[in-house]
């Protein structure tokens, strides 16, 4: 399973970010859109066109399966082990990043992180009354419940996270049905 890294990543045209060393943007130390020759491109931390190809959602504690859990902790003697395993085997396959794993392996392979933006007790509605798990943006209730969402997942630490590509807006949010 490691086709994919038997050469160094470099000598792939792989940047350590995943990013692609044959498009150059700027180096900014951060995930960034560039305009580069008339498109946007999104650009990793050293500068290279990156193209977004992650796990949805990563997890070493398999919650479905628990007859798979004895056979994670017979093999690997700790958690950092296993994660260092996953990881590898991720990146054998051309996965750069982690989706949106907001806890195992983000502080070795580039991540998004979901805030959870949810409707609550004010969705917005379509005209026959029917309701979204998208929030009512003109509610001044729904407006202070985001910003105290925000405030609490948006941290330094993860601001100043040359790993961290994006924040998304929730998960499959959908409109009215």
């Amino acid at each position: 399973y490691n086709r994919l890294l038997s050469k160094p990543l470099a000598e792939q045209g792989i940047s350590n970010y995943g990013g692609y060393l044959g498009l150059k943007g700027t180096p900014t130390g951060f995930f960034h859109i560039e305009k580069i020759n008339g498109r946007d491109w999104l650009i990793e931390p050293a500068g290279n066109a990156y193209f977004s190809l992650g796990m949805n959602g990563f997890n070493i504690y398999p919650s479905g399966n628990t007859a798979i859990r004895p056979n994670y902790f017979n093999t690997f003697s700790s958690d950092e082990l296993l994660i260092e395993n996953e990881l590898g085997r991720f990146k054998s396959w051309g996965f750069n990043n982690l989706g949106w794993s907001e806890k195992y392996g983000i502080d070795k392979m580039p991540y998004y992180i979901t805030l959870s933006f949810y409707a609550g007790d004010y969705p917005l509605k379509d005209k026959d009354g029917n309701k979204s798990r998208l929030g009512d943006p003109f509610n001044p209730e729904w407006i202070k419940k985001v910003e105290a969402a925000a405030q609490a997942e948006i941290t330094p630490s993860k601001v100043n996270d040359p790993l961290l590509i994006a924040y998304w807006f929730g998960n499959e949010v959908g409109l009215c049905h």
